[in-house]
């Protein structure tokens, strides 16, 4: 996954979700899960009785997806100053840039995050 965002967008599309990563005995629950592809990033949280999802406009360069955590994650996009962030995946971490600030995160494969259920139909707001 590499992709490039504008900041703004990226934190309000993670305020929306990461209240519902709680963590408790699963780790995988305080992750937020990040699908990029198609110009469009997909973050999704769960606590597996709530789940939520959003999506945002992003410029994809590569498509892939993963899990990282909720609350750091968070803390180090609004933290960072700049227009727009720069993602790049690989095979064990995340790198978020932002002018002269980069940071690595831990991930977990994308695989790992528990399936949402399908409804009937689709509802969005």
């Amino acid at each position: 996954m590499k992709l490039t965002i504008p900041r703004t967008d990226l934190v309000k599309a993670l305020s929306t979700v990461r209240s519902v990563a709680g963590g408790g005995s699963l780790p995988i629950l305080g992750t937020v899960l990040i699908s990029a592809k198609n110009n469009r990033l997909e973050l999704t949280c769960t606590d597996l009785d709530i789940s939520l999802r959003t999506h945002t406009a992003a410029t994809v360069k590569e498509e892939g997806g993963c899990c990282v955590n909720s609350g750091i994650f968070f803390g180090i996009v609004n933290a960072l100053t700049g227009d727009d962030l720069s993602i790049e995946q690989s095979k064990d971490s995340l790198t978020i840039k932002a002018g002269s600030s980069k940071y690595k995160l831990g991930i977990l494969e994308a695989g790992e995050f528990p399936p949402l259920p399908s409804l009937k139909k689709p509802v969005t707001f």
